[in-house]
């Protein structure tokens, strides 16, 4: 079993963290990390975000470090290619075809998990490379025992009329309006 047996959520939702702003990972992030913490088991996985030289993220450095929870009470994955979702004319139907089986990892594996997060599920939708009928199907058949936790940007209102929480990072002042790139240890 790859949750502690006495640890359970009395009830399970459906959370979304959306919008243009900072912190949509890092929250997802911040979420697991207390759920572990509290006792669940947490299957993390990173769509749009699997190339890993391309995208050497602080989280998935953390998650390799840490990777003695693994298959026990915390599971990471990365999945599909950072190159294609920022050109998506580049999708092939191998990374279609990839990402179906991706996806298939997350609908055949979420009830050994209390917590299941999906980041950047909105990309890989925007992308084609999950429809919203398979985000659907998770949500109807993924009750009573898992929570599931979806991120990006612009999600279909399909799946958005689902969610029980929707929380939109929204910038109000950000340091990349004065030129400031991303920072190793703090965007990535």
């Amino acid at each position: 079993m790859l949750h502690n047996p006495d640890f359970c959520l009395k009830n399970t939702y459906v959370q979304i963290y959306t919008g243009e702003g900072k912190g949509k990972t890092t929250a997802s992030i911040g979420l697991a990390t207390r759920h572990v913490g509290q006792g669940g088991s947490v299957l993390y996985t990173q769509f749009c975000k699997g190339d890993k030289d391309a995208f050497p993220s602080g989280e998935k450095a953390f998650f390799k470090l840490y990777s003695f929870l693994k298959g026990n009470r915390f599971e990471h994955h990365n999945f599909g290619s950072r190159y294609k979702w920022e050109l998506p004319v580049n999708i092939t139907q191998d990374d279609i075809s990839q990402a179906f089986k991706d996806f298939s990892y997350v609908v055949d594996n979420h009830h050994k998990f209390t917590l299941v997060v999906l980041d950047e599920i909105a990309h890989a939708l925007s992308c084609g490379l999950v429809s919203d009928t398979d985000v659907l199907f998770l949500i109807d058949n993924c009750k009573d025992k898992t929570e599931l936790v979806f991120t990006g940007r612009n999600f279909p209102v399909s799946i958005l009329n689902k969610a029980h929480l929707i929380t939109e990072m929204k910038p109000i002042k950000h340091y990349w309006d004065i030129k400031v790139k991303a920072r190793k240890g703090i965007e990535y």
